[in-house]
């Protein structure tokens, strides 16, 4: 998915990516574009005019699609594609079932949302709240957060799954992504990237530019994958009772970052924005990735939107590419259909038809 660690991350730096161009000058889009394949939309839905205005993670259920919204008064909004009907939920200062600060994942008819600035893990149940009209919201668990002078230990966002939770945020040295138990005790993690430019940087800011990462899940759950948005970077992990066994990782490049009184600063005219989701089947992992500048003189390549969707199997081999004539910012997968959110110039769904 969706995740408020990269939200987090935005708010606490500006991260920058580097113009694609042709390609030539990107070491990933070299790597990854033998063969690439021109697609364009087969339909878009404008959803401005239903009220959804921010978007930033996109997720399918049945007629349904879930987005999670920000600069909003709610955060999680559901579309009924077959009435037309909008429902609102996870408001901001409602009393019970407030969420402040949210990432969400759907799994199995619920939306499970950790707010990590209350650090409430809810859950909303989909059909109950399509048959109510209003959010079926409960609460299932509320973590623990530590702050000292020197360390910073808090969970930004979680991937429940039945053989524990993969978790994302700062969690300590070293930590890209961990995996927690039910209890959310730390069981297993993977090392972040030890690049030459990091090795002199404090914990805080390492985690700074790793919480920034999209998770995907393999349908059996026994593998997943994480691609970082920050540098350049994926890695695919085993899930393996308690224990996160990488057995693949390729990174392309890293970024610029320094510690400051005032936190970690990022060079927003140099570093590129590199994946900005991922998703995965059975079969395949598909990567959405930017290579763009944020602070670029030319303002038309939207640097937080992307052109580029790479497939890998799960050794991590390369299958092929999509260049996408309509730039995405975010994506979920059903079958070979692939629903990406443009918010230029206005809100919409961009559905695409992947060629077998």
């Amino acid at each position: 998915m969706n995740h408020i660690c990269r939200n987090l991350f935005l708010l606490l730096s500006s991260v920058s990516v580097l113009s694609c161009g042709s390609g030539t000058d990107d070491p990933v889009l070299a790597a990854y574009t033998k063969g690439i394949t021109e697609i364009s939309p087969v339909s878009t839905i404008n959803i401005e005019d239903m009220g959804v205005f921010s978007p930033y993670e996109i997720h399918k259920y049945d007629n349904c699609f879930v987005f999670q919204q920000y600069f909003m008064d709610h955060f999680v909004d559901i579309y009924n594609t077959d009435t037309g009907d909008v429902i609102r939920c996870a408001y901001k200062g409602r009393g019970f079932g407030e969420v402040l600060n949210a990432s969400i994942q759907v799994l199995g008819g619920f939306i499970y949302l950790y707010d990590s600035q209350t650090n409430n893990y809810w859950r909303i149940d989909i059909e109950k709240t399509i048959a109510d009209g209003r959010q079926s919201i409960e609460k299932i668990a509320t973590l623990s957060k530590t702050s000292t002078p020197n360390t910073y230990y808090d969970v930004n966002s979680i991937y429940k799954t039945n053989k524990g939770n993969v978790c994302l945020g700062f969690l300590g040295e070293r930590r890209w992504y961990s995996l927690m138990d039910d209890a959310f005790e730390e069981k297993s993690y993977v090392e972040d990237c030890d690049f030459d430019n990091f090795r002199d940087l404090s914990t805080l800011a390492r985690n700074n530019v790793f919480c920034s990462s999209y998770i995907s899940v393999s349908p059996d759950e026994s593998r997943l994958v994480c691609a970082a948005m920050s540098v350049g970077s994926i890695s695919i992990s085993e899930i393996n009772g308690d224990n996160l066994n990488e057995y693949f990782r390729r990174t392309f490049y890293s970024c610029e970052v320094r510690d400051t009184p005032n936190g970690p600063a990022f060079n927003d005219r140099l570093n590129r924005k590199a994946f900005s989701a991922v998703c995965s089947d059975a079969n395949n992992i598909y990567l959405l990735y930017s290579g763009h500048i944020i602070r670029h003189e030319d303002n038309d390549k939207r640097p937080w939107e992307s052109s580029y969707l790479i497939v890998l199997d799960w050794n991590g081999k390369y299958k092929r590419s999509y260049h996408l004539t309509d730039q995405i910012s975010v994506m979920c997968l059903e079958g070979n259909r692939l629903y990406g959110i443009s918010r230029f110039p206005v809100s919409k769904i961009v559905e695409y038809s992947l060629p077998e």
